[in-house]
């Protein structure tokens, strides 16, 4: 699934896709590049979402703007997922702090 530049200004919307994601056992590459608005108000149910999800292998977030404080809930909840193979995170604002999360 592609959301590549997606624009929506009903985030709420983007957040119950996402809650759906851990029930949906089909996709496997989620493509969240440049999403605007920012993904701050439901990358925490992303992060549930992909903690139960048991088919999803790539997620791309590039260029997405999520505030540092809210990738700690996402990590500590997306950890559960055993299956994800690769997150790509250039250009956002992933540190040294929010790394220390994934070891």
């Amino acid at each position: 699934m592609d959301f590549t530049d997606c624009i929506d200004d009903a985030m709420d919307n983007f957040k119950v896709f996402l809650s759906k994601l851990d029930c949906n056992h089909s996709v496997k590459f989620l493509t969240l590049d440049g999403m605007t608005p920012g993904l701050s108000t439901c990358i925490e149910a992303l992060g549930t979402a992909l903690g139960n999800n048991k088919s999803l292998e790539v997620l791309n977030m590039r260029r997405t703007r999520i505030k540092i404080a809210n990738y700690a809930g996402f990590w500590e909840k997306m950890m559960e997922n055993k299956h994800l193979k690769k997150i790509n995170v250039q250009k956002t604002d992933v540190n040294d702090t929010v790394v220390e999360h994934l070891t």
